[in-house]
């Protein structure tokens, strides 16, 4: 299938938490050299032992944002062979250091904005949904993303957040698309095929479940494959894996 429209998911596919700066606090705080590619590979990690400790304790481990965040921080690093590097202390500085929250999601890679590039030359038109703290637009323009992006929803802005259907739906009426939408709520009662929309993220029940219960389709990205109980036609390595995927 390919879609008539593409919604993204932000942080964890197009950007990423300041792996750099991480890697120099530790070095500064701790005296110990992180692996380039660790925090990258970290951050999948602490994602997908979060999701496996959901479904198994049906509640997050920390009640609050800051201890979720230190939770996921020493989840990455312990599973990527790091176990200790992590602690109390790097995760106040980074709060202190980034502005009261746990990184500016501002780190990105070259590959992203020449696959924008390229879906945007292909006709795609591409909504960023994302569940954020208001800064998304900003962070998007500041990057250079914001001119390949047709619409972008912020849940903070919006009121209402992924998993919730509503955010999906409100990309693709902001789009012009109310067919699609009502398509989707037709397909999410059973009464037909999911409409031509593809949601693609990194979060397996904001994005993935969540793009589904809407009655849309969704491809969950899994860099690393650690969702091995997924399809691997619903699956994605990176985005840019999109333009060959997309050809008709």
């Amino acid at each position: 299938m390919r879609p008539e429209v593409l919604l993204l998911d932000c942080g964890g596919t197009l950007t990423w938490p300041p792996f750099e700066r991480v890697r120099r606090l530790i070095k500064e705080l701790r005296g110990i050299d992180v692996p380039t590619d660790n925090p990258f590979e970290g951050f999948y990690r602490s994602s997908h032992a979060l999701e496996m400790y959901l479904r198994q304790h049906g509640r997050p481990p920390a009640e609050d944002m800051r201890g979720l965040q230190h939770w996921l921080y020493l989840a990455g690093f312990r599973l990527t062979g790091n176990d200790g590097v992590w602690t109390e202390e790097c995760t106040d500085e980074l709060l202190r250091r980034e502005g009261g929250r746990m990184g500016k999601w501002d780190h990105t890679f070259p590959w992203v904005e020449q696959t924008l590039r390229e879906l945007r030359l292909a006709g795609l038109p591409l909504a960023v949904v994302s569940n954020s703290d208001r800064s998304v637009t900003e962070l998007l323009q500041e990057i250079g993303y914001a001119p390949y992006l047709d619409v972008i929803v912020d849940s903070f802005v919006d009121g209402v957040a992924k998993p919730d259907a509503r955010l999906f739906y409100l990309a693709l009426e902001r789009l012009g698309r109310r067919d699609l939408v009502e398509q989707a709520q037709a397909s999410a009662r059973g009464e037909a095929e999911p409409p031509p929309v593809v949601h693609i993220g990194d979060h397996y029940r904001a994005d993935f479940q969540g793009a589904w219960e809407a009655g849309l389709n969704a491809w969950l990205l899994d860099p690393l494959d650690l969702y091995d109980d997924i399809a691997p036609n619903l699956r994605v390595k990176s985005i840019a894996d999109l333009p060959v995927r997309l050809k008709p």
